[in-house]
């Protein structure tokens, strides 16, 4: 098992919530790390941070609290608004008593919920909402 940033683990949800597809030319394309100019219609997944704790003052027991901003991109206000939802409510209701890589979550919660941050030269509207996760290596 690989020692995942949040922004994977959160790609692989949303491919498995049927959100989009992990690097396609078309359609709603997932992409890690940035938010690509094509296609139109896009998911990029960035991580932004957070913090991290030693509950026992063991090394081995360290439980983090990463957060990510996902960005989504669409042709229409109302469509891409919907997806942001969409993604909001695949996150926040995906049945997390499996490990995915080598995390075990304890939730994964919306910390900002979706806004227009904003409307490209291209007529492309592009909401921001951000998660926060809590898990612990496995």
């Amino acid at each position: 098992m690989s020692n995942n940033p949040l922004s994977v683990d959160i790609k692989d949800i949303l491919v498995a919530g049927s959100i989009g597809v992990y690097n396609a030319t078309d359609g709603w394309a997932i992409f890690v790390g940035l938010l690509k100019d094509q296609p139109n219609t896009a998911i990029g997944i960035i991580d932004i941070g957070g913090s991290y704790e030693n509950t026992l003052g063991q090394t081995d027991n360290q439980v983090r609290a990463p957060e990510v901003q996902v960005l989504v991109r669409g042709t229409g206000y109302s469509a891409t608004w919907q997806k942001a939802q969409a993604i909001q409510v695949a996150i926040e209701q995906y049945d997390y008593s499996s490990a995915i890589g080598s995390y075990t979550y304890g939730s994964i919660v919306t910390s900002v919920q979706p806004f227009l941050i904003e409307r490209d030269n291209r007529k492309r509207t592009t909401f921001q909402v951000n998660f926060r996760a809590i898990r612990q290596l496995t």
